[in-house]
């Protein structure tokens, strides 16, 4: 999938492209690879997050009536989203509610849970490794 997306970025139209590549590529899917699908794009790299969420939120609009068991593998995705795009979130030191208030709608999980998930992961980022250990008993450093 990445080496697919690669070379249609490489085209130099991947803005123009993507949404007939995506929609090409949703009407190959069978039924059992949808979750698949779905956790696949959620994780690439090489997708800008806002490729990512119009076509994750494409396959939800086109799905979901089809398929109960997708809303936990969209329940699942959050996490991973929020992970590879932790610095998309944030502008100027602002949060970005829009794209926050995607995911909320994509995952079904509130947008304070996101926001504080959001917080931990760049909070985590700028720590120096040595900082993981200073919360030790000084007992375990003997």
């Amino acid at each position: 999938m990445s080496r697919a997306v690669e070379t249609v970025k490489n085209l130099g139209h991947f803005f123009e492209l993507e949404g007939e590549f995506f929609d090409s590529l949703r009407g190959k899917l069978k039924y059992a690879e949808r979750p698949t699908y779905i956790q696949i794009i959620s994780r690439l790299e090489t997708i800008d997050m806002y490729a990512k969420l119009n076509e994750l939120k494409e396959c939800k609009r086109e799905w979901e009536a089809s398929s109960v068991g997708l809303r936990q593998v969209f329940y699942d995705i959050a996490k991973p989203l929020i992970q590879i795009h932790s610095d998309d979130f944030v502008d100027h030191d602002y949060l970005s509610s829009s794209k926050l208030k995607d995911i909320a709608e994509l995952s079904g999980i509130p947008v304070s849970v996101l926001a504080l998930e959001i917080d931990h992961d760049i909070r985590i980022a700028r720590l120096p490794p040595v900082c993981f250990y200073l919360d030790r008993p000084s007992s375990s450093y003997l």
